[in-house]
């Protein structure tokens, strides 16, 4: 979210694992949605995922402030 209330988006899984990535985020105040899966995904793919998660994660922005990392999951939708 950071200043400008946006959020990000990615596909690093192993984010939550770097410390000096963690403490970015945390100084940044920004939350951050990944892509969990099992295999690569199109681009279609994943848009078809996110867009379907879209109710989930508003859900979850109202209920958690950042920072954060959280995840989509393509079964979860």
């Amino acid at each position: 979210m950071g200043r400008q209330h946006w959020f990000v988006i990615s596909n690093d899984e192993r984010i939550r694992y770097r410390e000096p990535a963690r403490r970015a985020i945390k100084e940044a105040c920004v939350g951050i949605f990944i892509f969990a899966s099992r295999g690569y995904l199109k681009a279609e793919e994943k848009a078809r995922i996110f867009i379907d998660a879209l109710p989930k994660i508003r859900r979850f922005i109202k209920n958690h402030a950042p920072p954060f990392i959280a995840k989509i999951r393509s079964d979860d939708v």
